[in-house]
């Protein structure tokens, strides 16, 4: 079995050694593959073990806040089962159920951390901000697309600077900041309730000008959530939203006035969404007081410009 093993991760395998292959694992069972960067990984007969260890490790984790260490590890699993530590650890990181810790030799397990954040960050949730981009769901959101991003971003979170142990993630979100540019973002997961209502919010917490971060994070949530259903919303208001796609379908038939909801909305208002850029004049109007009434009869002609999208809004 393990010349065949090794036949297969060579990628040279013939029909016949195909045909003895199958025959084997009818009767074996599943099998689990891991590869390897560096080696040709290893295949575990005994897929059944690996779970049953994977779950012995997890269900303590509740109590410890969703964070463990080695110590952990050595108090729960046997003595035998100590040597497949590093096999176990490999495999729980490869299925995203943990990362390591951005700050230590510590492990995180996403799905088993605390519910709410630490009041440092209850702060920022407790008020009105605007996202900056939010990810609608049809149905809900999978638990695999939240372990994704904890994966990929769970490094970048940030420390609380008043305790050496806190950091700003929580089962539902979590606050990172970009290295090179130093933009901080909030992302939350809105999981959704029992009429789905599900969605993710990208939230800008400083430095307006730049949203090259925020635009990774939005792109990095498209690329996992591919085969789910779901819309960009851009943010009129804290509770209005407009799809992207509605905007870009007005934009190619030209309704620079459109109705979406129940509501008109104006194009000009989305000018940094629209494919075509500049596109759109912004005027400055300088009058003397006295001139106010041919001002607003002049405005009132510019409101059929903004209509027609050849202007965006005047000051």
């Amino acid at each position: 079995f393990q010349k065949y093993c090794t036949t297969i991760l060579n990628e040279e395998i013939n029909n016949e050694q195909a045909i003895y292959l199958a025959n084997y694992l009818n009767q074996v069972g599943t099998i689990l593959y891991k590869p390897s960067i560096d080696s040709e990984g290893k295949v575990y007969i005994d897929k059944k073990w690996i779970i049953e260890k994977i779950h012995l490790i997890l269900r303590g984790l509740v109590e410890l806040n969703g964070e463990f260490n080695n110590e952990y590890l050595q108090n729960v699993l046997s003595k035998t089962d100590i040597k497949m530590e590093k096999d176990i650890i490999g495999l729980m990181k490869d299925f995203k159920i943990i990362f390591e810790h951005p700050d230590s030799e510590k492990y995180i397990a996403p799905l088993y951390l605390p519910p709410q954040p630490i009041q440092a960050v209850k702060l920022f949730l407790d008020t009105n901000i605007i996202p900056y981009r939010r990810i609608q769901y049809t149905g809900f959101i999978h638990k695999n697309v939240v372990l994704n991003f904890f994966q990929e971003y769970g490094k970048l979170v940030i420390k609380d600077n008043l305790s050496k142990d806190s950091f700003y993630y929580w089962k539902n979100g979590l606050l990172i900041k970009d290295v090179n540019s130093n933009d901080i973002v909030m992302v939350q997961f809105h999981l959704g309730d029992d009429y789905g209502n599900a969605s993710i919010d990208i939230i800008k917490l400083n430095n307006d000008s730049s949203t090259d971060f925020a635009d990774e994070i939005v792109m990095y949530l498209h690329k996992i959530n591919d085969g789910y259903e779901i819309e960009e919303m851009i943010p009129k208001s804290v509770s209005e939203y407009i799809p992207l796609s509605v905007i870009h379908e007005n934009e190619e038939k030209k309704n620079w006035t459109f109705l979406y909801a129940g509501n008109y909305y104006n194009l000009g208002d989305f000018k940094m969404h629209l494919k075509t850029k500049n596109q759109m004049k912004n005027i400055f109007i300088s009058y003397s007081k006295q001139d106010l009434t041919l001002v607003n009869t002049f405005i009132d002609h510019l409101s059929a410009l903004k209509r027609d999208g050849k202007i965006s809004k005047w000051y």
